[in-house]
């Protein structure tokens, strides 16, 4: 201060740091952000000169013309920035600011990737409760399917051991019931009828004394054949077979080629009372003799051919027998 002058003007001249000043005023809440003092084309204050200095060389021209409040994109060193600027009233002297767009982003990105780890964890999830049900669901299905299959098959006694509350099980108690009560059925109607019938026909077996009707059949054939008769010999000869054969009946199955001998000789019998009217042909192949049918097959349906075939009717009758084999099973 100059006493003298009359002015009594006084000067004070003071010394600051502007990087001191800045970085105790400025607060930068954004991570990576950086920032600028810039005026005209000299950077008065930076955290990161180097950075602003190739900016500067990039956009010098844009952040120029680029008004307070807006942004740009700039590229810099494989890198991505977004330039903020902001006018200050002091003439060509602006801030600007430039923050990755990599930061920010990462609130995005991570976002992104918790979205995709809960939602790809809630798929293996139910998938795995999915894959779960549909075993057991299955599991269950193959039990009631393979109880199913017996019972086709003739086996009736059979239980489902199938435990919950849903349809499968529902189901597989229905057809525990419908088993059950077929195989009941089975036991006490079809059992009780074979059983009878297996009883009738021993009591009616034991009426007759099947020696003793052999014995007078032998002694009648004798006596034809004394006597020239072959026709009448030949007919006792096939009803003493007859006979045997049908009081050797204790047994349910017989061959086919023990049938058709029994059928053949039934119709000797028939022609000693037809005159010779009847004639059977067979058409049966050699390899069908030995399989198994029931007892007394063929002579009730030669008996039908005969009953209905003559019946208000003269002459001969032809009758042909045919046996084929279709899937398996004997077709007469």
């Amino acid at each position: 201060m100059n006493i003298d002058d009359k002015d009594n003007t006084t000067y004070i001249e003071i010394e600051i740091d502007v990087n001191t000043l800045i970085d105790s005023s400025v607060y930068v809440d954004q991570p990576g952000n950086t920032i600028a003092i810039i005026q005209g084309k000299n950077i008065i204050y930076s955290d990161n000169p180097i950075l602003y200095k190739k900016i500067l060389n990039t956009c010098k021209n844009k952040l120029q013309s680029l008004s307070s409040g807006k942004n740009l994109r700039v590229a810099l060193d494989r890198n991505n920035y977004l330039i903020n600027i902001e006018r200050i009233n002091f003439p060509g002297t602006y801030f600007i600011s430039a923050i990755p767009i990599s930061e920010i982003s990462k609130p995005l990105v991570r976002s992104r990737n918790i979205f995709i780890f809960i939602f790809t964890a809630g798929t293996i999830i139910l998938s795995g409760l999915s894959y779960l049900s549909a075993h057991l669901l299955l599991k269950e299905l193959k039990i009631v399917l393979k109880a199913v299959q017996k019972i086709e098959h003739g086996e009736f006694n059979i239980s489902i051991n199938v435990k919950g509350k849903d349809e499968i099980t529902e189901i597989a108690e229905n057809i525990n019931m419908m088993a059950a009560k077929i195989n009941d059925l089975i036991n006490v109607v079809y059992k009780a009828q074979i059983a009878q019938k297996d009883m009738a026909l021993a009591v009616l077996q034991k009426q007759i004394n099947p020696h003793f009707i052999y014995n007078t059949l032998e002694t009648l054939k004798m006596m034809a054949e004394i006597k020239d008769e072959e026709e009448i010999s030949d007919g006792l000869t096939a009803l003493g077979k007859l006979m045997r054969y049908n009081f050797s009946l204790g047994k349910e199955l017989s061959t086919l080629g023990m049938e058709v001998d029994n059928a053949k000789d039934y119709i000797k019998i028939q022609n000693l009372m037809l005159n010779n009217s009847l004639h059977v042909r067979y058409d049966i192949a050699h390899e069908f003799e030995a399989c198994k049918i029931p007892c007394l097959t063929l002579q009730p349906l030669i008996e039908n051919c005969i009953v209905h075939g003559l019946k208000g009717k003269g002459g001969d009758l032809d009758i042909k027998v045919i046996i084929r084999s279709i899937d398996g099973c004997l077709w007469c």
